[in-house]
């Protein structure tokens, strides 16, 4: 945990003096999740985030409380994000999972995103995620369709890779509505090789508290 709060120093740190131009941002959000699966028993989540951005790094800390309790945590992560000329977006991060009740520090996620937008309405990004503590794998392919102004509709496959054993596949369909420039409405539906399908309901804010 001190190589991973040392770490985010010294990147906040380089990032404060590799570009004095570059304005400070500091973002903030929320959402409440509620989903009818029944296989985890968390099926109410309450996720918030606080993050400070510059010059292209950026560093946050998130957290999520379940109805269950023994599950809750909070993972305070660092990366760096950008946007080529070609319009290719790129965000390279490292997160830490601490689970207050059920162990304390646990373990690590390296992780690569990359987005780009295919015409003006549909945009295709590619996650993959190495965790340290099993070593184990995901990838997802995600497709956002922007309907209108208003709707967003999302459709999500993925591939979870367990070593010395077969690999977990996911599905999901979503569609946003923007309640308003901060605040929407996501419905989900989620389904896999190795669980039931599944209902979730997601009420998000977002907005900036410094900087744009």
């Amino acid at each position: 945990m001190r190589d991973a709060l040392l770490s985010m120093f010294l990147l906040s740190a380089f990032a404060a003096s590799s570009a004095g131009a570059d304005p400070l941002s500091v973002t903030a959000g929320a959402s409440i999740s509620f989903t009818n699966e029944r296989h985890s028993g968390t099926n109410t989540d309450l996720y918030g985030y606080l993050e400070g951005s510059y010059a292209n790094f950026y560093l946050g800390v998130s957290g999520d409380v379940y109805n269950d309790g023994g599950q809750d945590e909070l993972d305070p992560y660092f990366g760096y994000r950008n946007t080529t000329a070609g319009g290719l977006s790129y965000d390279v991060s490292y997160t830490r999972y601490i689970y207050p009740y059920n162990g304390g520090d646990c373990c690590a996620n390296v992780a690569v995103s990359l987005s780009f937008p295919l015409n003006d309405s549909l945009t295709g990004t590619l996650d993959a995620s190495y965790y340290t503590y099993d070593e184990t794998t995901d990838t997802y392919l995600t497709l956002d369709y922007a309907l209108n102004d208003k709707i967003t509709l999302t459709g999500v496959v993925g591939r979870y890779g367990n070593p010395g054993a077969a690999d977990t596949k996911e599905w999901e369909l979503a569609a946003t509505y923007a309640l308003g420039d901060e605040t929407a409405i996501v419905v989900h539906y989620y389904d896999g090789s190795d669980y039931k399908g599944y209902f979730g309901l997601d009420l998000t804010w977002d907005t900036t508290l410094l900087g744009g």
